[in-house]
């Protein structure tokens, strides 16, 4: 596994490893893509997770409003779409966004266990009940989404926090990570969710570790 002090160093690596080192070349849904299967970093610092590279041209208000949008729990395309159009462009029903993680993460959902789990409540609660359990677990896609899913399949499978040595330890598990739009926000989102769940299980900060296709 690729170890990182920061997200910056970790995207830069990862950017040269699909130029370099990608194993396919494939066209999902008809997009030619370079591509490499089971990658996986860890980050050492989630802290430190903004990426600081000016060629990527990260936008610092869109970050800010997503992980907003994605806390509030809802999933609306109305407001995130003033800071990003392709959220209303990928919307199955041109109102709410299916990978809006927040809605599956915050509030109850219909894909989530029948929208009888909060699971946000649930993690913490089990962490509060055992420290040391490996039942922390966030599931995001769900097999309804092979059902009903069109445009917007979530990329994200499951998330799963850990506390060891009184520090909380998130892995992230993902279907599939775009390097150039995706996953530069999607690091620093879930390592804020990180970070405030660990202030209020009041541990300390853990390591962030990435697993993708």
């Amino acid at each position: 596994m690729n170890v990182y002090s920061n997200f910056s160093q970790a995207y830069v690596d990862l950017c040269r490893m699909i130029r370099d080192e990608s194993e396919f070349v494939s066209a999902p849904r008809g997009m030619k893509i370079k591509e490499k299967l089971g990658v996986q970093f860890r980050i050492k610092n989630p802290r430190d997770r903004l990426p600081y590279i000016e060629a990527r041209n990260f936008s610092l208000s869109y970050f800010v409003a997503e992980t907003l949008w994605y806390m509030s729990g809802s999933s609306s395309t109305e407001w995130i779409s003033r800071y990003a159009s392709f959220w209303r462009d990928i919307s199955d029903d041109g109102k709410t966004a299916n990978s809006a993680y927040g809605a599956r993460i915050f509030k109850l959902h219909p894909r989530i266990a029948d929208g009888g789990l909060n699971q946000w409540n649930y993690v913490k609660g089990e962490l509060k009940r055992d420290p040391d359990s490996r039942r922390a677990v966030i599931h995001i896609r769900t097999p309804d989404d092979s059902l009903h899913a069109v445009k917007d399949v979530p990329c994200t499978l499951a998330l799963q926090f850990f506390i060891r040595n009184n520090k909380l330890h998130l892995h992230v598990n993902m279907r599939s990570s775009d390097i150039i739009l995706g996953i530069a926000y999607d690091v620093p989102a879930f390592t804020t969710m990180q970070e405030i769940l660990a202030n209020e299980l009041e541990v300390e900060l853990g390591e962030y570790v990435h697993t993708s296709n």
